[in-house]
């Protein structure tokens, strides 16, 4: 007769009881199994989005602050809401690009153009 052959939980290595292909032993242990796993895969997932998302954020208060479609503000405006230069969703041209569906045009070094 073949010995049984202890399974542990891939999360905490606790000792498995019941169907002979369950790897886990609670959904508990699942979710974080997979969560880490994914968490691994991209670490600045989570910081990127953040980031992105407080930039759409920032270029939406501007939008409303204003009635045209396009109006020049510093650089130091956007950087003194937060505004973060490293992060953009796409890049239109030399000097535009967007965060979402907002284009942030560079007018000169100092000044900037928002096109939505």
């Amino acid at each position: 007769m073949k010995k049984e052959e202890k399974r542990c939980c891939q999360m905490c290595n606790e000792i498995l009881v019941g169907r002979i292909d369950k790897k886990f032993c609670d959904d508990q242990c699942r979710v974080m199994f997979h969560n880490r796993i994914r968490n691994e895969r991209v670490p600045d997932l989570k910081t990127i989005s953040a980031a992105l998302r407080k930039n759409r954020l920032i270029l939406e208060d501007f939008k409303k602050a204003q009635s045209r479609t396009q109006r020049k503000i510093h650089r130091t405006e956007l950087i003194q809401k937060g505004y973060n230069f490293t992060y953009f969703t796409h890049h239109v041209s030399k000097n535009q690009f967007g965060v979402f569906d907002v284009s942030l045009i560079e007018e000169n070094k100092e000044e900037y153009s928002i096109q939505y």
